[in-house]
């Protein structure tokens, strides 16, 4: 998918983040409750599902009583293990090492009626590549909802330390892992219309959502920096605390961490800015 690996996620680290990654989610879920049909006896899957903490609390309690498959895929082996502990005892779920920048194995397309992924395809330069494995991967007529950030205040800390003269050089290999494709667009909701249509998909509709959330003390903000992955580096540990520290500054310069909060100011960077998309592959 990118230069870094499985073993740079922390799942442990990562779960911290779960409440608001589900409160985001859930969000989208609830504008689109009634235009998301269901025949029954779907085939399901949720591409870059982590720890499966999302999948289990927002996708699963979606699907119809009968649903045929739920298939959990993700990258890292590390973060499929913890899936398969969140998922203990539940049927008709199965676990999936999937990378979704590359090309799919022929023996998955056309076999899923509906695909979800939520904050993971941000991180994979090959927009195009993705759509398309997507769109091979659902049946005729199926479709996906894909959430994902553009830009948020967690991920600007480390985007915009990148270009000061302290962390250039130790930063340089920082966007080959949080790579961001529409956080330079000016016009990122036209831009991701035109590609889902080059690759076939109709009934395309995209829209940019700002979630707004206020952390309540530096440590959690401190905790959600350490929810993201690695990237490659030859930090030392007291470079990588230092690193978290200047993140944290830059954090509470934005006017989102409570203790530092003026509310008579606007947030300086939106805490969450995502792109919420659905679209359907056409009837065969």
């Amino acid at each position: 998918m990118n230069s870094f690996q499985y073993h740079e996620y922390n799942p442990q680290k990562y779960a911290f983040s779960s409440d608001v990654r589900c409160k985001i989610v859930q969000s989208v879920l609830d504008s689109l409750f009634g235009s998301l049909k269901w025949r029954g006896g779907e085939r399901v899957m949720d591409i870059g599902c982590g720890i499966g903490d999302v999948t289990r609390r927002c996708f699963l309690p979606l699907l119809p009583d009968n649903f045929q498959r739920l298939v959990c895929a993700d990258f890292s082996p590390v973060m499929l293990e913890a899936a398969k502990l969140e998922f203990r005892g539940i049927d008709r779920v199965d676990f999936l090492q999937m990378d979704i920048g590359k090309n799919v194995e022929d023996s998955l397309k056309g076999t899923f009626d509906r695909i979800f992924s939520s904050f993971c395809l941000m991180y994979v330069q090959d927009q195009k590549q993705v759509f398309k494995n997507i769109f091979d991967l659902l049946t005729p007529g199926g479709d996906c909802v894909i959430m994902f950030m553009r830009r948020g205040a967690i991920t600007e800390t480390g985007i915009q330390l990148v270009n000061t003269p302290k962390w250039k050089d130790r930063l340089k290999h920082y966007r080959e892992v949080f790579v961001f494709p529409y956080r330079e667009d000016p016009d990122p909701v036209a831009t991701l219309e035109n590609l889902l249509k080059s690759v076939g998909f109709q009934e395309v509709s995209v829209e940019k959502e700002d979630f707004n959330h206020v952390y309540p003390s530096t440590e959690n903000f401190r905790e959600t920096l350490m929810c993201l992955p690695d990237f490659p580096n030859n930090l030392s540990e007291d470079e990588k605390d230092d690193l978290v520290d200047d993140q944290v500054d830059l954090g509470s310069s934005f006017n989102i961490i409570r203790p530092f909060r003026d509310e008579t100011k606007p947030m300086k960077e939106i805490p969450y800015q995502n792109l919420i998309i659905y679209a359907r592959k056409p009837e065969a």
